[in-house]
Formats: C-alpha cells, sequence, structure tokens
C-alpha cells in the first residue's frame, strides 16, 4: 500500500490534518488501533464538560429566588447524569466514526511502527510512504503534510518504552515552535535524538539567536513574517465564539483565515484567535533583521502564510536574502497585509508587539 500521508491517531487533530491532506489532493490513510473517536470525545474535554454542565443548572436552579422562580427538593440523580454523558458521547463518537470511515481515506483499525525511516507496519502490511508526483521514497510525511513530521510535543521524540510515547526518537524529525528551545542543553538533547531542524520560539531575542546557533551545526528556523504563534488552548474560542463545542467546530475557523482579531474592552487590538492557537495581534516582521540572522548562522526562514498574495511576500524576503534591497520594500509588505501593525520586539529584547524602528524614531 502506498500513500502520500499517513495519519497516526484518528482524534480532532488527526481527522482535521487527514481532512485538510486529502482536500489538497493526496491519498491519505489513518491508523488507529481504537476504541475510535480521540481523547477528547471519549475521557477528556467532552465527558468532563458533560458532567459540569449538569453541576452548572443545578448551581442556576439554587439561586432561582434571585430571579423571581421557585424551585424545591433539588436533587442530583447521578446515574441519570452519566447515562446523559455515555449518551451524548456516543453520539459525538459516532459522527467522528462516520467521518473517520469515509471513502477519501483508508482507516487502519491497527496499532502501528515505524520499520524504517519511509515504512510502518499498520494491519499486518507495510505502508510505504511517497511522493505520488515523482515516484520518489520520502522519509516520512504524516498529519502536518510537511515533507518531514513536526514535532510540537515532547511525547513524540523524549526516550521511552511504552508504544507510541517515541514515535520519534531516532528518526529524523523537525522540531516545531511550540517546543520550547531556551538554551543549548535543550538544543543538544534534541539533536541527540534525531531533529534535523529545529524552529526556535518566536519570542527568542537576537542575542539568544546568537548563541544557539553558535552552539549546535543543527539546521535553525526563525519566523520572519506573520502572526506570531504564542500558545495553544485546550478551548477553541473561535468555535464558541459561533456557538459550536470544540468537536462539532464545523471548521468556522476558516471563516477568518488570518485570525479573528480580539481587542480589549477599550477597543484595543490584542490578539487573534485562529482555532484553539492563540496568536500576536501585529504581524512579525524581521524582513530589515534577515542580514543579521544570517550573519548569527541562521539558515531557514518560515513564513507564516496568510490570506494575501505569499507568492509577493516570498519574493520580497527572498530578495532580502539574496542581498538585494528593492525599492519599499516594507511599504509594500504593510500593503500586502492591508496595512496591519508590524512588529519586531521579541528580536530587540522588548515587548513583542512593539515596532522598534519606529520607537527608535520617537525618541
Amino acid at each position: 500500500m502506498d500513500y502520500d500521508v499517513i495519519v497516526i491517531g484518528g482524534g480532532s487533530a488527526g481527522y482535521a490534518a487527514a481532512d485538510t491532506a486529502q482536500s489538497a489532493g493526496a491519498k491519505v490513510a489513518i491508523a488507529d488501533p481504537g476504541p475510535l473517536g480521540g481523547l477528547c470525545i471519549l475521557r477528556g474535554c467532552m465527558p468532563t464538560k458533560t458532567l459540569l454542565r449538569s453541576s452548572d443548572v443545578m448551581a442556576l436552579m439554587r439561586r432561582a429566588g434571585e430571579f423571581g422562580l421557585s424551585a424545591s427538593d433539588l436533587q442530583a440523580d447521578l446515574p441519570a447524569i452519566i447515562d446523559r454523558k455515555n449518551r451524548l458521547i456516543r453520539e459525538f463518537a459516532d459522527y467522528r466514526i462516520r467521518q473517520l470511515k469515509d471513502s477519501r481515506f483508508t482507516l487502519i483499525e491497527d496499532r502501528v511502527a515505524f520499520v524504517s525511516p519511509n515504512e510502518i507496519e499498520a494491519g499486518g502490511k507495510t505502508v510505504l510512504l511517497t511522493n505520488e508526483g515523482t515516484g520518489n521514497i520520502l522519509r516520512v510525511e504524516l498529519a502536518t503534510g510537511a515533507w518531514s513530521v513536526v514535532a510540537s510535543d515532547l511525547e513524540g521524540i523524549r526516550a521511552a518504552t511504552e508504544p507510541y510515547a517515541a514515535l520519534l526518537a531516532g528518526r529524523p524529525h523537525v522540531i516545531g515552535p511550540f517546543i520550547n528551545v531556551y538554551n543549548e542543553a535543550t538544543l543538544a538533547y534534541l539533536v541527540e535524538r534525531g531533529a534535523t531542524r529545529v524552529c526556535l520560539p518566536v519570542e527568542l531575542p537576537a542575542e539568544s539567536l546568537a548563541v544557539l546557533a553558535a552552539s549546535s551545526d543543527v539546521e535553525l528556523e526563525v519566523q520572519v513574517f506573520g502572526r506570531l504563534p504564542l500558545a495553544i488552548s485546550a478551548r477553541c474560542y473561535h468555535a464558541r465564539s459561533c456557538g459550536l463545542l470544540k468537536d462539532n467546530c464545523q471548521f468556522v475557523c476558516d471563516q477568518d483565515p488570518d485570525g479573528m482579531d480580539v481587542e480589549t474592552l477599550d477597543g484595543v487590538p490584542f490578539l487573534a484567535i485562529n482555532g484553539p492557537q492563540i496568536l500576536s495581534s501585529t504581524y512579525g516582521n524581521l524582513w530589515g533583521e534577515l542580514k543579521a540572522l544570517k550573519e548569527m548562522g541562521i539558515r531557514r526562514f518560515r513564513l507564516s502564510p496568510h490570506n494575501t498574495d505569499m507568492v509577493q511576500v516570498a519574493r520580497l524576503f527572498r530578495d532580502g536574502l539574496d542581498g538585494r534591497d528593492p525599492p519599499q520594500a516594507e511599504d509594500r509588505l504593510a500593503e500586502l497585509v492591508n496595512g496591519a501593525a508590524f512588529s519586531n520586539g521579541f528580536f530587540h529584547g522588548v515587548a513583542g508587539w512593539a515596532p522598534v524602528a519606529k520607537l527608535a524614531e520617537a525618541e
């Protein structure tokens, strides 16, 4: 069996990754030994929230008098509460199972194990990961849809004996920006476990970037354009803002491809929300710092995609990296994002939202 993308795990994130990859034209398989439904539905968010809702209603009923109402003999029927929880979870799980068994995917209901950098054993068969367009065998292609696996959680890379606890340990992979790499020891630890590229956290100042670059030969990556990823929430406020549950979100985040703007009570831009991801309100822009980044040894430059002409964005940054200085390059970037505020404060060791050049002008 040959696939472009193998998604290991059929939970909320796994299904979203499979759906995105298939929509882009990839041949996709999903591997999950079951029970199908995913952690959030079966044992995490949904059961907890269902039980808490019963508690919330009981607490509200006890305040009936505040609303001119009368309620007496209030009791909690625990078996009935559990039955309601089980019924709702079954409904959510059945919905997810129907999604996983959609004819667009191949569902492999079995544990998987890597037998080589390009092959996994699943369902008693060997599955080869290939680039269908060229026929070339790739190292691995999983939920991110990239040509390498991007690890965004330490569970995937630290040494362990439990199944699934360290799928990437000792295998080539990329470290994403949500794994905190703040010092040389952490960087060395990740490289020892197979990291071939490390995307450093967006909040690191230039001094720290330089120290890390000097301490290792591993390829380092820095985000130089786009709203900055700050955190991942356990809840999806994007779905909640539309009156939807996280596990039945209907992917409403695609209505705000650049993130849903969040303001303070005073109407000041504060953050942006994209699904469960919390982003900066400003757009990070290190075009003016490209030369300094290259000189300190940074070799990869990440452009976060936005709803604009990203080809032009890439060309402007390519020109900057190649030493060309297009006239009004930063003005052109501002036009491409409709005049959104830029920031480079983290790089200069000040508040991340700050545009340092403007601060210098004010002084």
